[in-house]
């Protein structure tokens, strides 16, 4: 009989991007299948956001607590103080934070601390002694360089003090064992899932379509708004496709935000200079949106994107899907369109020859899109694939 447990889980913000979704969709899996108690499960993000009211609306996943940006303040005061100091102001400015927002009496202490994603590995350095005690989780959705830029110079300190390490691809795992030294015992391999639609109040907002003309052939893409995510590949993308095909204008749309504070002002200038803003609409937000013009195809131009959620979304709707093979496509594409999907980095000639090609031919975009809906569907089920991954922990738990 499955033991609900009592989950601790740890965020950066709360708003409604992809990877905050996955967490919303584990704790809605998890709860349905009784293995976590939600009474008795809370959910503490550095910042706030819209998915906060989904949390606690009419599914009460959780108790959520937002705690601001003390710990960071605190800490740094601290560390001016003596270098040692900071892991110290970090607990003070947590615990701070986490009185000014009460939690329900009597949750006691976690059974687990999930930290979801490496940016949250800071909030569980701060969490007050009955906590740090709990056994450590971490899922991890960067590759190398978000890695070292979300956990800092000792990630892998932080990541050895964890029971398991979730990953989506083997080659992250192999970087994390090759590189980082950790045990690969502790390090387990789950693909992600297909994450249900979100409603309308907790995407962030309204955001106005992209101005893209009737009967335009639009080709997605998104993410954060970064080198590591290929933004500047997609734009290049744009300049080796044709302005029209079979008359119908070519657009190219990335819903996405900045990540950093001048991300957004280089790409648009990019744009710009390349003289493509009439068909390039570089979007600000989390995700695609309903009443946005459908995509003929989505492209995955990452350099490093171990969990490419916008593809598993696309592929649902069976939206063809193409990309590099460094982005962590293979792993949740069917291995028989790999050849038709997948380019090498850099070889923007060929992307351009294949996303040519499926935007001349309505049929191979229809097979391509059919077959791999099929196969995600079939493969990449949230409740299949959280209960995989569960037992994974459950049974990382009971070794202690």
């Amino acid at each position: 009989m499955i033991r609900p447990r009592a989950v601790l889980a740890l965020t950066a913000d709360l708003s409604p991007s992809d990877t905050n979704r996955t967490l919303l969709s584990l704790l809605e899996e998890l709860g349905r299948a009784g293995a976590v108690d939600p009474r008795r499960t809370r959910v503490v993000a550095g910042d706030g956001g819209a998915l906060a009211g989904v949390v606690t609306g009419d599914t009460d996943l959780a108790d959520v607590r937002v705690v601001g940006d003390g710990p960071d303040r605190v800490g740094a005061v601290a560390a001016r103080v003596h270098p040692r100091a900071r892991p110290a102001g970090e607990r003070v400015g947590l615990s701070w934070g986490l009185a000014r927002h009460p939690a329900r009496s009597g949750l006691g202490p976690p059974d687990v601390v999930w930290s979801h994603g490496a940016a949250a590995l800071g909030l569980a350095d701060a969490l007050p002694r009955p906590a740090r005690r709990a056994p450590l989780v971490v899922r991890l959705y960067d590759g190398p360089i978000g890695l070292r830029r979300a956990a800092g110079p000792d990630a892998a300190a932080r990541l050895a003090r964890a029971r398991l390490v979730v990953v989506s691809s083997a080659a992250l795992r192999d970087h994390l064992v090759d590189d980082l030294g950790l045990d690969r015992s502790r390090i387990a391999v789950r693909p992600p899932w297909i994450l249900p639609p979100l409603p309308d109040e907790a995407t962030g907002g309204p955001v106005s379509p992209p101005p893209v003309p009737a009967g335009a052939l639009v080709v997605g893409g998104g993410g954060p708004i970064c080198w590591r995510a290929g933004t500047d590949l997609f734009v290049d993308l744009a300049t080796r496709l044709p302005r029209a095909v079979d008359g119908r204008p070519v657009h190219l749309v990335w819903a996405g935000r900045p990540d950093g504070p001048d991300a957004l002002e280089r790409i648009t200038t990019d744009v710009d200079r390349r003289r493509i803003g009439d068909r390039v609409h570089i979007v600000d937000a989390d995700g695609w949106r309903r009443g946005w013009p459908a995509p003929a195809l989505v492209v995955v131009t990452a350099r490093e994107a171990p969990v490419p959620l916008l593809a598993l979304g696309a592929s649902r709707r069976s939206v063809p899907v193409v990309g590099h093979r460094t982005a962590g496509l293979a792993e949740i594409l069917p291995p028989a369109v790999h050849d038709e999907s997948l380019v090498d980095l850099f070889a923007g000639d060929t992307l351009a020859r294949v996303v040519g090609g499926l935007l001349e031919d309505p049929d191979a975009r229809h097979s391509l899109g059919a077959e791999q809906g099929a196969h995600v569907t079939r493969h990449h089920a949230a409740a299949s694939r959280v209960a995989e991954l569960w037992a994974d922990v459950a049974a990382h738990l009971a070794r202690g």
